[in-house]
């Protein structure tokens, strides 16, 4: 995985520095100067398989810099994790999904489907907070049974991570104040619901 991990390299003896040279999965490339021999990516985006090399840098008699041979090719996983904690709830006509924040989402993928393949999706939004509630009449005959949800991060430039998914667990609401009165023949139960 590539991302919050760091990368790291074999320090070479009398290297001054050293040059990551990433190659992006569109075809771009981009070099970064560094002292020790690893580097944090602070910010990325998109997904795919990307390739890097490093060179070191050796100081010269005229205090210059001269590179050294570049290390083998690497290849790093870049994903977009699911985020975690995330959970769907159903109460009475109301649905829920939230879930914890990731830090390379800029904004939330959220799908509401009536299959676990999400082939019949009902409800799809992108959301920039941690939790949706969307507006499902869940009195309509189509809705009644299992509904699924799954959250994907969504990064800087529109793409899509990977989902969390799972069906909604039913709420059920708590009674309190009963009181009950019990004659021979009848019986009669008064509930507040919260």
């Amino acid at each position: 995985m590539f991302g919050p991990a760091p990368i790291t390299w074999t320090p070479v003896q009398g290297a001054i520095s050293y040059d990551l040279r990433v190659e992006e999965g569109n075809g771009r490339s981009e070099e970064f100067t560094s002292e020790a021999p690893s580097a944090s990516i602070v910010k990325y985006y998109g997904t795919g398989i990307l390739h890097y090399q490093v060179p070191a840098e050796f100081p010269t008699s005229t205090g210059g810099k001269v590179p050294g041979a570049y290390t083998p090719l690497q290849s790093s996983l870049l994903i977009l994790a699911a985020p975690q904690g995330a959970r769907g709830v159903r109460a009475g006509s109301r649905v829920l999904v939230t879930w914890n924040p990731e830090p390379d989402a800029k904004q939330y993928e959220v799908e509401i489907s009536t299959t676990s393949g999400f082939g019949s999706r009902i409800e799809s939004h992108r959301v920039d907070g941690t939790s949706w509630a969307p507006n499902l009449d869940l009195r309509r005959k189509q809705y009644r049974g299992a509904l699924y949800w799954r959250v994907a991060p969504v990064d800087q430039n529109g793409g899509v991570g990977s989902f969390a998914s799972g069906s909604f667990t039913t709420q059920r609401s708590r009674a309190s104040g009963c009181s009950s009165k019990s004659k021979r023949t009848r019986h009669t139960s008064r509930c507040k619901k919260r």
